[in-house]
């Protein structure tokens, strides 16, 4: 059955069969009545039909409805060989498949008019089709075909776009001459208006776009577009593109130069569809898949993911697509086809449609691959350089333990043949002996000291300390060494320096010290001052500037810089000359920058130098202050009960041995018991003897389990507990005889140990020990944190 158009068509369709050629092989009645055909006519072709019956359809719309199965449409007013006026609207449709190399077309048409009224509605059509015309926001030319292309109508728009009116261009001659002025271009354009009026189709319009003079000389882009009706006009459609052009010209060089971007991109650029295919993407983005563009293109984003990566995925996209909003950068990993692999970074943005819907995805990915190499890399080398340094920390602890012992004994055993009678050489030899040992111990602590400064792990105290009494500590020794070689130690405190003060006094009196020691050292005779002034006070701190001035051999300019590294001196054979690690002064700069402040030195040779350093400590308006580092890093002694109850122990008297070899009795009652544990046997007899001469009793243990198995048996007034002990070391005893008061009585322990490292002290605190001591052990201190701590024993 023929298809019937969807335009209601009242009168019943002409139906034709052609072949090949396009002659008639049949046709309905109706054909027959609408061209005035009679049956048994010759076959004459349909063009030659339409012909004499002024259709105005060229010979290519047959070939148009016959082979290309597409429909003709258009508006013809004709007069048939019957001398009827016609107004037909008609569609010539192919509605059958060819049979036989025939085929057939259906002509489906309306009577617009009849006889009787084709006057009146003919100008009832020419008013609304004028109106819509000079309406129309497209510039319209009506041509005649059989009058030389002569002009019937230009519309508003028209003139308004190009400035003619019919006076300036009547015909097609005109309008050649003015608006193509270049003979060579006017004619490509006459022969291309030529060649399309010959093929041109009824109700099909071929668009061309030329370079058009205006009137005013300027020249615009105009898109012609020929429209033949079927009768014997030609309307053609003027359009002004010249800023669409422009803009859809400044589009393509964007967009080229965006692509140009793109390419030239290390990152991967990728656009994918809300399925995750590619869509577009530029050549760092097919490198880092190991895809061809070709290739690419199409493929799922989750053929280059594992699982881990396609949820990670999965999860972002899911929010992009949920808030509208990009995702930051994340990373994850990518599969090759090649099965390699590589890590990458990108984000992940909406690609939203005209509408304003999001229709897929779009980012840029970084190939992180050597950067999470490197990380890696970095993070081994840390944890290398991490176990290093702590093996490092290991060693020099172990070192620090191993050197200090036997200076404890060297130092100690020296200070108890001091106090024997000795003729002055053996005096001499011993305190030769000491003032060594000491020596050794200053380079141990040096070293000590750099170490914890280099790690980060020296920290400094905040406690309340008198600044006089801390500055008279540092020049006691220093005043007396300056005065075996002849020289005169002052001290000059500015009257505005306040006496108490909140700081670390023991960092203070190491950086004055090793001024004050060196300016000793490098001089030989004069005079050496020690200042003090105060700079501000801000707030709740003040600013102190201390300077040390010698008359000493000065410093070179060009040594000046080299004085505070680590490990330098100005002259090496100063080294050679007054000893030294090299690293006092680098120490102090470390210090005082700790302490908020600055170093520095002046200097000439020949001159003596003047050291100046500043630093920073708080302000403490009472007059006295609180009890310093026992608030810190000491706990109070409290009052220890007999382990019997309230009752005293028994009398018992101990022999102390004097020098002589002699002996007394003491009453037992009257002293103080001590629980010594200690494992070096040269320690032992020193320590026993400084403290047996001092009027103690003390019992020996040699390793921390004897003195948890002693301590549980006995009353103690205080413990001495070495720290690195066999069987058991003194932290884990400590831990036990804590455990053990459960009571609440508690007996003072002392920490005794060669390690100096950070965290040692706490450690010891946090087993339960009152104190600390480093070795090798000052007697004098020793004595004095005895006498500290069991004051409140004996009631004094």
């Amino acid at each position: 059955m023929p298809k019937i158009p969807s335009v209601h068509y009242t009168a019943p369709p002409a139906v034709v069969r052609l072949d090949s050629t396009g002659r008639i092989i049949s046709g309905n009645e109706a054909f027959h009545h609408l061209f005035n055909l009679l049956p048994g006519n010759d076959r004459p072709s349909l063009v030659s039909v339409l012909t004499e019956n002024n259709w105005g359809l060229p010979p290519s719309f047959v070939n148009r409805v016959f082979k290309k199965k597409k429909p003709v449409f258009g508006l013809l007013h004709s007069t048939a060989q019957v001398s009827r006026q016609w107004t037909l609207d008609y569609i010539f449709e192919p509605v059958g498949g060819a049979i036989d190399n025939t085929a057939v077309i259906g002509i489906f048409y309306r009577e617009l008019s009849t006889p009787d009224n084709s006057r009146e509605a003919l100008k009832t059509e020419k008013d609304r089709f004028k109106a819509l015309i000079d309406q129309s926001p497209l510039g319209i030319s009506i041509i005649d075909k059989g009058k030389a292309g002569t002009h019937r109508y230009l519309n508003p728009k028209f003139t308004e776009m190009l400035g003619y009116t019919l006076t300036d261009i009547p015909d097609g001659r005109a309008w050649f001459q003015q608006a193509f002025p270049d003979a060579d271009y006017r004619k490509q354009v006459i022969d291309i208006w030529r060649q399309d009026q010959a093929e041109i189709v009824v109700g099909e319009a071929t668009v061309r776009t030329f370079n058009a003079t205006c009137k005013d000389k300027s020249v615009k882009r105009i898109e012609f577009r020929p429209v033949v009706t079927g009768g014997a006009d030609i309307f053609v459609i003027h359009e002004d593109i010249t800023e669409r052009e422009r803009t859809e010209s400044a589009l393509r060089e964007s967009t080229a130069k965006h692509r140009e971007i793109l390419e030239g991109m290390a990152e991967g650029y990728y656009e994918v569809d809300l399925k995750g295919n590619f869509v577009f993407f530029n050549a760092s983005l097919c490198r880092m898949m190991g895809c061809r563009p070709e290739a690419l293109l199409g493929m799922n984003t989750r053929q280059f993911l594992d699982a881990e990566s396609t949820s990670a995925i999965y999860t972002v996209s899911k929010s992009v697509l949920e808030t509208g909003q990009s995702a930051k950068i994340i990373e994850w990993k990518i599969r090759r086809p090649d099965q390699s692999s590589l890590w990458v970074e990108g984000s992940i943005s909406p690609v939203r449609n005209p509408k304003n819907y999001i229709q897929g995805f779009r980012g840029l990915l970084r190939d992180v691959s050597e950067r999470n190499k490197t990380m890696i890399a970095l993070t081994e080398a840390r944890k290398a350089a991490e176990a290093a340094n702590q093996a490092k920390s290991e060693f020099l602890a172990n070192m620090s333990h191993e050197i200090r012992t036997p200076l404890n004994a060297i130092m100690g055993m020296s200070h108890l043949v001091l106090e024997t009678d000795l003729t002055s050489e053996q005096e001499d030899f011993m305190s030769t002996v000491k003032s060594s040992a000491q020596g050794l111990l200053n380079i141990v602590d040096d070293i000590l000291d750099f170490s914890k400064i280099e790690t980060g792990q020296l920290k400094l105290e905040q406690i309340d300390f008198n600044l006089r009494q801390t500055i008279d500590s540092v020049i006691e020794p220093l005043v007396s060494k300056a005065r075996d070689k002849g020289i005169l130690f002052t001290v000059q405190i500015h009257q505005g320096v306040p006496d108490f003060l909140v700081g670390d006094p023991g960092r203070l009196r190491q950086i004055l010290f090793n001024l004050g020691d060196n300016a000793v050292k490098f001089t030989e005779s004069g005079i050496i001052v020690l200042g003090c002034i105060p700079e501000k006070h801000p707030g709740r701190e003040v600013s102190l500037h201390f300077s040390i001035r010698d008359q000493g051999v000065g410093i070179s300019p060009e040594k000046i810089y080299l004085i505070f590294d680590a490990f330098s001196q100005a002259d090496a054979s100063a080294t050679r000359e007054h000893g030294g690690t090299g690293l006092g002064l680098s120490i102090s700069k470390q210090l005082v920058t700790m302490m908020g402040g600055r170093i520095w030195v002046e200097s000439e040779p020949g001159e003596g130098s003047t050291f100046h350093f500043t630093v920073r400590l708080g302000y403490l308006t009472e007059k006295h202050p609180k009890r310093s580092g026992a608030k810190k890093l000491v706990r109070e002694p409290k009052k220890t009960m007999s382990k019997a109850g309230n009752k005293p122990s028994p009398k018992e008297v101990f022999p102390v041995e004097k020098p002589d070899g002699s002996g007394t009795e003491v009453d037992a009652s009257k002293q103080t018991h001590i629980l010594l544990a200690e494992d070096n046997p040269v320690n032992q007899h020193m320590m026993m003897v400084i403290l047996s001469k001092a009027g103690h009793r003390v019992t020996l243990v040699d390793n921390g389990q004897e003195a948890v198995l002693r301590y549980g048996g006995e009353h103690f007034d205080l413990v001495l507990m070495d720290v690195q002990m066999p069987v058991l070391d003194g932290i884990d005893a400590a831990r036990q005889i804590r455990r053990s008061e459960a009571s609440g009585q508690r007996t003072p322990i002392l920490a005794l140990t060669g390690l100096a490292m950070k965290g040692d002290r706490e450690k010891c605190f946090d087993a339960g020990m009152d104190d600390y001591m480093t070795k090798p052990i000052n007697p004098k201190v020793m004595l004095e944190k005895v006498r500290l701590w069991t004051k409140t024993v004996n009631g004094s």
